[in-house]
């Protein structure tokens, strides 16, 4: 019994770390910062890999899963928030796209040029 006990524990531990990796995924996104985001993103998936793992051996041994708790809560939580957040992004970003303004003789950046380069006068 001593065994799922520590198995419990390892799991509010992976938990815990979860709910961290969220906050700073959260943050992350506040500040369009693309880099840490995806750093926090493979954390939290590893961390959620850890926690099903321990999961599994509890669940294996026939034990009861702890009741949801306030801990739960706040992951489910912050996973909202997050997602809520990175939706109002998406939709955001959609907007500023449709809303750039191209002139309609304007040269497609991937057409190639119709003329030659010009010349630079090099000397001083």
């Amino acid at each position: 019994m001593e065994y799922i006990s520590d198995c419990r524990e390892k799991a509010r531990k992976h938990l815990e770390r979860y709910l961290y990796v969220l906050e700073r995924q959260y943050e992350s996104i506040q500040l369009d910062d693309v880099e840490t985001l995806e750093f926090y993103l493979r954390e939290g998936q590893e961390t959620l890999a850890a926690l099903r793992a321990v999961q599994k051996v509890i669940h294996g041994a026939g034990a009861v899963l702890p009741e949801e708790d306030d801990l739960t809560e706040r992951v489910r939580r912050q996973h909202r928030s997050n997602r809520d957040l990175l939706i109002g992004r998406r939709d955001e970003l959609g907007r500023r796209i449709e809303a750039v303004n191209v002139p309609r003789r304007a040269r497609s950046v991937f057409q190639a040029a119709m003329h030659g380069g010009s010349m630079v006068d090099m000397s001083m």
